[in-house]
């Protein structure tokens, strides 16, 4: 299957090598506006450079997005009404009726449309599929998500982004795949410290499904350092609580205290993972796991968040 990468930074150039350990899969195009990006991509991944999506002689099997987000919508909307399945890295959208419209398309023309929730295939998170009926029913749940990054930076595509589509759809994801339910409704404040067009803190009071509790915590700091210590998941329920502690720990307080020891893959494993699923996926003729909607719905949980935060009130959650 011929791919097209649409955006070859570095999360592009990513997914060029996840897909070239596949046999049955070949980068064909690496495509961005910048043109040394573009060139120096398509040299390593033996593909052909282009500088336009419009360039594009010949349509691939698969297109993937790996653009900044505000590009996202119009090319996965252009490839879908030509039927062609795309991948298309998280967030989705960054606007309602954007999200709205591509979730039309999609299942309109039933193209299959991913999106790189790649956190999902993180042996710390399945593993804490696994063991959350230990907690039995639950109660609530609670995440802290924190990564660094500097005030100075107001030009930059994460500035108009924010820290809730940048750093928090992933946990805002995972607490609805992990527990098998979904938000209702949400209080939010959030923050502008950095002086960007859109908050570097976000603090979600979330209603869920089955009267469980959220809160939600995100933030980005100028005086730390990346790791993969970035973020911790609590779930209480009847039976006690289980805290995930991303990249390698569960601890589980039930009738006794455990600990289960995680051994973390390397993160170009979990984007292997993910695109080789969507591959499946394709190939079957069968929608991928997460979709579009998945997609769609955690575009309206950020949104209601910023009308609330705006407001003051409290803001039902849209749901595809």
């Amino acid at each position: 299957m011929n791919v097209a990468i649409i955006g070859c930074g570095g999360i592009g150039c990513l997914h060029a090598r996840a897909y070239q350990t596949m046999p049955d899969v070949k980068v064909a195009y690496m495509i961005d506006i910048n043109r040394d990006l573009a060139d120096r991509a398509a040299k390593e991944f033996g593909a052909v450079p282009f500088y336009s999506a419009d360039d594009l002689s010949k349509m691939p099997d698969i297109v993937d997005v790996v653009t900044p987000p505000g590009a996202h919508t119009a090319l996965t909307l252009r490839f879908v009404e030509q039927g062609i399945p795309v991948f298309c890295e998280k967030p989705l959208t960054t606007d309602i009726e954007e999200a709205r419209a591509v979730v039309s398309a999609a299942d309109r023309y039933g193209v299959p449309v991913g999106i790189g929730f790649k956190m999902r295939n993180e042996a710390i998170f399945k593993a804490a599929k696994e063991n959350i009926g230990r907690v039995g029913t639950l109660y609530a749940v609670s995440t802290v998500k924190n990564q660094p990054h500097h005030a100075d930076t107001k030009e930059h595509w994460i500035a108009k982004t924010g820290c809730m589509y940048e750093l928090s759809v992933h946990e805002y994801d995972l607490i609805e795949w992990i527990a098998g339910i979904h938000a209702l409704d949400v209080r939010a404040d959030l923050y502008y410290d950095f002086g960007w067009e859109k908050e570097n803190r976000a603090f979600l009071d979330v209603n869920y499904t089955n009267g469980i509790k959220g809160q939600l915590m995100s933030s980005y700091s100028p005086d730390t350092s990346f790791t993969f210590s970035d973020l911790t998941m609590s779930f209480v329920g009847e039976k006690g609580y289980m805290r995930v502690e991303r990249p390698n720990r569960i601890f589980l307080h039930t009738d006794k205290d455990e600990i289960i020891d995680v051994v973390p893959e390397d993160n170009f494993f979990a984007t292997v993972a993910e695109l080789r699923q969507f591959v499946d996926c394709v190939k079957k003729g069968v929608l991928p796991d997460p979709d579009v909607h998945n997609g769609a719905n955690m575009t309206f949980m950020v949104e209601a968040a910023r009308a609330s935060s705006f407001s003051g009130e409290r803001v039902r959650i849209e749901r595809v």
